[in-house]
């Protein structure tokens, strides 16, 4: 089978990002993975063939395999993501975090008979990587947060995993071949600027934060089996039972200032001090910023490649040192956004640095200073 979008660590809508619908294994071509389910247990298990690490708040671990474990029913569900080894397809003892959705009604497992509560559509056409020929077509749309808020009276802060109801603003379709056997799962924002994206000019085009992406499954209807001993292990691996397992999350360094808002009610984990780059920058040359890479060279990652806006910096621990580097400089070429990079990690030539800027977390500010130096003087 293959995933396309971003997951299965979707959670863009928390996320201050700007990624090209051309990135490999985004939608083209898609991310390998293998599914088990198992009815009398409640457990669906997503083997992912690659997944970005750092969009679980995970530094210093490469894209690598994880799998997915979606378990019990509609509200006492639990689900988690570990790293995974790619030649058993097990856990690797490596990494673990909870990433179940849903505080009042927690989401559980699949449910075998989900269709029958979708509208059927009739029959399409269908091309996709496993199969071509003509399929069903069941399509729904889940309640929109905002109706929510309306019709319940909950403030409008109250996030769609507070309510005691299922609510994200998606539309949803299913397609089986006219056997019944699954072709394609997908989801994408009911907006029509969500969905736009994807018809207009998707070889130029880019994924926000300001979307509910699309995100589908095909699945190879010859792979199918009801042998039960396929997968002889259903346990959860012993990184996902202790108990200080850490909450997926989102990189505090990528989540935009309103959701972080948002969520420091719930969760101390997301710091309160976002600084704009162009002004931290500001000092440092009339042109615009973004268009320098940016290292953040206490941790060791590329923070901003050069493309787009430069996200806000959002530092982890107390102080944090940035160094743009000059137009001309190659450092950091070969690196990936928000990805740890050798070359800010290493000594960076001072003919490289176009400036250098120090932002403490409390109080939240932006210095031309080492930390050493803002520390003592926050002190």
């Amino acid at each position: 089978h293959r995933l396309f979008g971003p997951g299965p660590v979707d959670q863009m809508n928390a996320m201050l990002v700007n990624v090209s619908l051309t990135k490999p294994y985004l939608f083209n071509p898609g991310n390998p993975m293998e599914v088990w389910y198992n009815m009398n247990l409640g457990v669906t298990k997503f083997y992912h063939s690659g997944c970005d690490m750092i969009l679980l708040d995970v530094h210093g671990l490469e894209s690598r395999p994880c799998v997915h474990v979606m378990m019990n029913q509609l509200g006492e569900g639990k689900w988690y993501i570990y790293s995974a080894d790619e030649a058993t397809k097990e856990s690797d003892g490596t990494y673990c975090c909870d990433d179940t959705f849903g505080e009042n009604v927690a989401l559980g497992t699949m449910n075998p008979r989900f269709m029958d509560t979708m509208w059927y559509a009739g029959e399409a056409d269908f091309t996709g990587d496993y199969y071509t020929g003509r399929a069903k077509r069941y399509q729904t749309r889940l309640l929109d947060p905002v109706s929510v808020r309306k019709t319940t009276g909950v403030s409008d802060d109250t996030r769609p995993e507070e309510f005691d109801t299922v609510s994200l603003a998606i539309d949803i379709w299913y397609e089986t071949d006219l056997e019944g056997r699954p072709l394609r799962f997908a989801e994408v924002g009911t907006g029509d600027d969500m969905q736009a994206i994807y018809r207009n000019d998707p070889d130029h085009d880019y994924l926000s934060s300001e979307h509910l992406p699309l995100l589908y499954a095909e699945y190879d209807r010859d792979s199918w089996t009801n042998d039960a001993t396929v997968l002889e292990d259903w346990s959860l691996p012993e990184i996902c039972m202790a108990g200080d397992v850490p909450t997926c999350g989102v990189p505090p360094e990528m989540v935009s200032k309103t959701a972080a808002q948002k969520q420091i009610k719930a969760e101390e984990r997301y710091p309160i001090c976002a600084y704009d780059m162009a002004k931290a920058f500001a000092f440092a040359s009339p042109s615009n910023i973004s268009a320098h890479r940016i290292c953040d060279i206490s941790t060791g990652i590329l923070e901003h490649d050069g493309s787009g806006d430069a996200n806000h910096a959002r530092p982890r621990s107390a102080c944090h040192e940035y160094a743009a580097l000059t137009a001309d400089s190659s450092i950091g070429s070969g690196c990936e956004a928000q990805m740890p990079c050798a070359a800010c990690a290493a000594v960076i030539p001072k003919e490289a640095v176009l400036a250098r800027v120090a932002i403490t977390s409390s109080p939240c500010l932006a210095r031309q200073m080492t930390c050493s130096a803002a520390m003592a003087t926050s002190a």
